[in-house]
């Protein structure tokens, strides 16, 4: 299922001694992204299943419907979110999908400089284009790289013209 992020925000949680139990009145910050999923209608059933078995709330965005994500971890603005199923215990499980992310990340810790700079821009181009529907992939696609092609092109005229 596709993951986009609608928001985040904090909530307090109760703080523990060192022997798990809550202090009283004190609390501490945990944030809190949220996503908003798509995908295919078995797979959004599924979920609904598998949070309401799990005793959590189920909840849908309001206006569109689409169930969401709650996470304590930023998994970037659109990540995926997939279901896994335990065939010892049965138990199924919800959880955002990093692979493709970690392999893209492993394969650019080992380029530098400028090369390694291009792979890491072309992998995310390609990574989100096929995940949300196209990417600019071309190496004018930043705002300095078409700035510097417009002074190519420019350059070139002139070494066209004739002095008198």
């Amino acid at each position: 299922m596709k993951a986009k992020k609608i928001r985040n925000y904090s909530k307090a949680v109760p703080m523990l001694d060192e022997n798990g139990i809550v202090i009283p009145n004190k609390f501490r910050r945990q944030p809190v992204w949220v996503y908003a999923l798509s995908g295919k209608a078995e797979e959004l059933a599924k979920y609904k299943q598998i949070q309401e078995a799990d005793g959590n709330n189920y909840h849908e965005e309001e206006g569109t419907g689409k169930p969401l994500f709650f996470s304590p971890s930023f998994h970037g603005t659109n990540c995926i979110v997939a279901i896994s199923h335990n065939p010892t215990t049965g138990v199924d499980r919800v959880y955002v999908d990093d692979s493709q992310a970690l392999e893209m990340q492993s394969i650019a810790d080992g380029l530098t400089g400028k090369i390694g700079d291009e792979f890491a821009k072309l992998a995310s181009a390609k990574l989100f284009g096929e995940m949300f529907g196209g990417a600019d992939t071309s190496s004018a696609s930043t705002p300095k790289a078409k700035a510097e092609e417009q002074e190519e092109e420019v350059g070139s005229e002139d070494a066209e013209i004739d002095q008198p």
